[in-house]
């Protein structure tokens, strides 16, 4: 529906709207981007009251009503980051593909569809190098060294540093999740983690309303949920699982092995863990993984304006993405135009 016009479900929705007697938009993340994303929500409402990116956000105060977290007795998440270094030979195949990033994006018009595509494949290469290079081999790197030399180091570092840490939880009792972007990265480390009952969920995992169903995503929600099972960990990808489904009663830890810079994907993942009902007494755990000099910081970046963006417009104070970052003292929907100027800074300094 936040596409409106530009979308085709936004348009059909939008054509609808006179047809109905009473209405009522709800929405967790009713502005993940930027104002823009009120005008259909608006325009279905009022359709005959016209309102501009620039007036939406006062006609839209005057109709709108939010529940916070705070109202509702939850503690805030204990967000923190850890930077994992590549290895050698995965820091060399990243460092070749900004380069190569930093000169594409130059000049690019992101106004521009068809570049507008361009620039998200190129993104979408940067996050995938980022965190997990084996999601390259089916791309046009195919059988380059760098990539070949990559894949033979092993399994990354963030992946291995997921594992690790969610073995070390399960250990101790604690049910984890473990979010990635990507399909093939959540089948991967899932079968790292099948020593801990690892179950995985994205959007080719089938849906079923039999209770005798195998291997399909409610029978593997239940098995995850029964806090009696030895599935301790369930590895899943924000777009298929961040909304409708409730994790909160059994599991109070999540691992981000990478994020887009879609802020309703990862506000909404966050809170299949933190939500209504959750006991006053848990503690919300969650680990943001992130290597040094690499989009990633660029994904942070963005996400923390968006987040307070929204904070502002809903006038709500527990819309705050900040983490605690411990190791300071160590050492195409999902993009806009202020992403890709955010990214082009850092590259250009790379």
């Amino acid at each position: 529906m936040k596409r409106g016009t530009a979308g085709i479900q936004g348009a059909a929705i939008l054509r609808l709207s006179h047809l109905a007697t009473r209405k009522l938009v709800m929405s967790g993340t009713p502005v993940p981007n930027a104002p823009d994303d009120l005008v259909p929500q608006f325009t279905f409402l009022y359709p005959e009251q016209p309102v501009t990116s620039s007036s939406v956000v006062e006609r839209f105060r005057s109709v709108f009503v939010r529940t916070t977290k705070s109202e509702l007795g939850l503690e805030m998440p204990v967000r923190v980051v850890r930077h994992v270094p590549m290895a050698s030979a995965h820091s060399r195949l990243y460092a070749a593909l900004a380069s190569d990033a930093g000169r594409r994006l130059h000049g690019m018009n992101a106004g521009d569809r068809i570049q507008l595509r361009a620039i998200a494949r190129c993104v979408m290469h940067l996050l995938q190098a980022a965190s997990n290079p084996a999601l390259l081999c089916g791309s046009s790197l195919m059988g380059h060294p760098l990539l070949t030399q990559a894949v033979e180091e092993g399994v990354p570092a963030k992946l291995a540093y997921a594992c690790d840490l969610a073995r070390r939880w399960a250990g101790d009792g604690h049910k984890v999740v473990i979010w990635s972007t990507f399909v093939a990265t959540v089948e991967h480390v899932a079968g790292l983690l099948l020593d801990v009952g690892a179950h995985f969920i994205h959007g080719q995992v089938e849906t079923s309303g039999d209770p005798d169903a195998f291997d399909t995503r409610e029978a593997k929600l239940r098995d995850f949920n029964d806090p009696r099972s030895r599935c301790m960990v369930l590895v899943a990808n924000p777009a298929a699982c961040s909304e409708g489904i409730s994790l909160h009663h059994v599991c109070h830890r999540a691992i981000y092995v990478d994020r887009s810079y879609n802020a309703a994907h990862y506000l909404q993942s966050e809170d299949r863990i933190h939500r209504i009902g959750l006991a006053a007494d848990v503690q919300t755990l969650v680990t943001i993984l992130e290597t040094p000099g690499t989009i990633d910081e660029s994904v942070a970046r963005r996400l923390s304006a968006k987040v307070a963006m929204m904070q502002q417009i809903l006038d709500d104070p527990d819309l705050s993405i900040k983490p605690l970052d411990l190791d300071a003292d160590e050492g195409d929907g999902d993009l806009d135009a202020d992403d890709i100027t955010d990214l082009r800074a850092l590259l250009a300094v790379q």
